[in-house]
């Protein structure tokens, strides 16, 4: 942690990499929600904003956590370092799909009602055993993923795309 808050650090790792962008995101927040106005910070809307933000925050613990520990599994990491290398070039289309597929994965969802008795289809037992997307069963990373969007969301906003091809259209 501390070795990655020094002035010329160069991140080498993917996990540095992707602690740093998302890290760097983070500060932007906050520093441009500190630098609001009060009646605008105290506003409906600015108090939503500064929760959105101290949710985010305290859920990207973990994440920031398991990248110094350089304990996320590769798939999750290997999408991270692709979802930071397309927001630093501001491709967000291309960040957002990415982030799509980590978060739905790419599991084939079965037509019709499942497990409709005891003499259940071969297809969909198979279904079910193999190709889940694994990222939002777990707790932990669903929140921290959801963070991950609202900084992908952020950026977006103050790091705005070349075109408007390449960008994201929320709301």
């Amino acid at each position: 942690e501390e070795e990655e808050e020094e002035e010329g650090f160069i991140a080498t790792t993917p996990e540095q990499i992707v602690s740093r962008h998302f890290k760097t995101l983070l500060k932007m927040w906050e520093d441009e929600l500190a630098d609001r106005p009060e009646a605008e910070a105290m506003s409906n809307a600015g108090r939503t904003a500064t929760a959105a933000f101290q949710q985010a925050k305290r859920h990207l613990r973990p994440f920031f956590k398991i990248l110094r520990t350089r304990s996320m599994p590769l798939d999750v990491l290997g999408t991270m370092a692709e979802i930071t290398s397309f927001m630093q070039q501001r491709e967000y289309v291309l960040a957002h799909d990415a982030y799509i597929k980590c978060a739905i994965g790419t599991a084939p969802w079965p037509m019709g009602i499942t497990g409709t008795g005891i003499h259940e289809r071969q297809g969909r037992q198979h279904l079910r055993e193999s190709k889940v997307a694994h990222v939002m069963n777990d707790e932990t990373q669903r929140k921290y993923l959801q963070s991950v969007k609202r900084l992908m969301t952020f950026a977006q906003r103050v790091l705005p795309p070349s075109g408007p091809s390449k960008a994201v259209l929320n709301g």
